[in-house]
């Protein structure tokens, strides 16, 4: 519990630590019992601060830190934009702070990254949507589309540029119903009510320029 500080002098450690580079609290290089988690500023450090488990149940690190190796009982800070995360990187991200959203690679992944809340929808950036089950998380919507409701390809509400041909099948939440999208024009049974929208014909009708059965 001690270090050389020059010459052959020795000064003690911190309290928590059991060996230690300086006296300072952050300089330990191991830990004692009562303080096991060693928590690092950057995963090449060597030093860090010794302290006790989360209280939270499972959890051995303080929020913000990922465990780096549990075995040795590191822990290590996550990136700035990160709440919580599991990693360095700040795609690694579990969760956010207030007004960012989590923006995973898809439903399933738990990993994302933080980003601020879009100005317009109040809630995920363009391109992703809200999940349901986790309403602070946001998964990409199809490649189709440009904006939607979920991940399907039949689940756009605008359109990308290479698909521009919104495709309306069920008009049943009105104008803003989901979709998918085409790349050239409507498809038979659909005709174009609005610049690059498609709704379907009437019932009785196998190609039509408007609803009308007539």
């Amino acid at each position: 519990r001690f270090y050389l500080a020059f010459d052959s002098l020795c000064f003690s450690c911190a309290e928590r630590c059991k060996t230690c580079r300086s006296g300072h609290q952050d300089q330990c290089l191991t830990c004692r019992e009562e303080f096991p988690y060693l928590h690092k500023w950057h995963t090449q450090d060597s030093t860090g601060d010794c302290r006790t488990e989360n209280p939270k149940q499972d959890i051995y690190c303080e929020d913000n830190y990922f465990l780096k190796d549990s075995d040795e009982k590191v822990c290590v800070i996550c990136d700035n934009s990160c709440a919580t995360c599991s990693g360095r990187n700040s795609d690694e991200c579990l969760s956010c702070g207030v007004d960012r959203f989590l923006h995973k690679d898809s439903r399933i992944s738990t990993n994302g990254l933080c980003r601020d809340k879009d100005e317009a929808t109040d809630k995920c950036k363009e391109g992703y949507y809200s999940i349901i089950s986790d309403p602070q998380a946001c998964a990409p919507c199809h490649d189709s589309c440009g904006t939607c409701v979920g991940e399907a390809h039949d689940q756009c509400i605008g359109c990308k540029a290479f698909w521009p041909y919104l495709h309306q099948p069920d008009l049943s939440e009105g104008d803003s119903t989901p979709g998918y999208c085409e790349r050239k024009g409507c498809d038979p049974g659909f005709y174009l009510a609005e610049p690059e929208v498609c709704r379907p014909c009437h019932e009785d009708c196998k190609t039509c320029s408007s609803k009308e059965s007539n």
